[in-house]
């Protein structure tokens, strides 16, 4: 929370801020917490708790519940609820899998309503997003067949043709490096792991100019719809946890590395390892 008590979330490697959460009346009662999975974010200002959506910074819930201030905020080891504290000595448990307001369908989904949370599944608004994801999570015998047929693993670049590019970035010529610049752009997060490479390979001035520009894009503060498609899906499959879910996480964690989906696949499969 800054001095004017604008709630933010900052990138550590940075110092930057990724989003502007909201502003509260009065500074933070209580350490805001994460999920383990880092999808979601719980604050407490005075006797109210707010959960937060860290792909797009939205709110997904607000619940009044203490007479006093919130002290502590204690989250479980699955990430399914948090505890908190009060002042009026009482203790609450938050149930973090049921966000959504509103009756939600039930199932067996029809074509419709599967075909209306899928499509939801990308939108930048937090509330809309995660109905979504508790629409399919609800219904394992048709979410999970949907993600398998439609979220597919992200291919790998031509590792040699990248090569070539991040080394056009230290030609003398500068339609060379422009163009290098721009396919290397165009890449975006699946350059991500060379352009790392090279970077710490301490490259000439010009590349290595380039290459912090360059890697500076790959954090977007607005994630790309498909991209929000790929974190709320892989929760999705998390929550499910059935064998034919992690079979469906593990094709999409061997995708390409550097990309978003596939790290998320990842950390999902080490999660439910654990």
């Amino acid at each position: 929370m800054r001095s004017d008590l604008t709630i933010c979330l900052m990138d550590t490697a940075t110092g930057e801020v990724v989003h502007t959460l909201g502003k509260a009346d009065s500074p933070m009662t209580a350490p805001a917490v994460f999920t383990p999975d880092g999808r979601l974010l719980v604050t407490a200002v005075r006797e109210l708790v707010q959960v937060w959506e860290v792909a797009t910074g939205g709110e997904l819930a607000s619940r009044p519940g203490h007479r006093g201030n919130v002290d502590v905020l204690v989250m479980s080891g699955n990430g399914r609820s948090v505890a908190t504290v009060s002042r009026d000595h009482t203790i609450l448990v938050w149930d973090l899998t049921r966000l959504s307001t509103g009756v939600l369908p039930k199932a067996p989904l029809t074509p419709a309503q599967l075909e209306s949370a899928w499509k939801d599944s990308t939108s930048s608004n937090a509330a809309l997003g995660r109905r979504a994801v508790e629409t399919l999570s609800a219904d394992p015998a048709q979410a999970v067949p949907l993600f398998r047929e439609r979220l597919v693993p992200v291919k790998s670049p031509d590792s040699k043709q990248v090569a070539r590019w991040i080394a056009d970035l230290s030609s003398d010529e500068f339609e060379q490096r422009r163009l290098a610049t721009d396919h290397l752009e165009r890449l975006g997060e699946l350059a991500g792991p060379a352009l790392r490479a090279a970077l710490a390979a301490e490259p000439p001035l010009e590349a290595h100019r380039r290459i912090i520009a360059l890697l500076a894009k790959l954090r977007p503060t607005v994630l790309p719809p498909e991209a929000l498609r790929g974190v709320r899906g892989v929760q999705v499959l998390e929550m499910i946890v059935n064998p034919q879910a992690r079979k469906v996480l593990a094709v999409l964690a061997a995708g390409a590395a550097g990309a978003r989906l596939t790290q998320e696949a990842q950390g999902s499969l080490e999660r439910l390892a654990r």
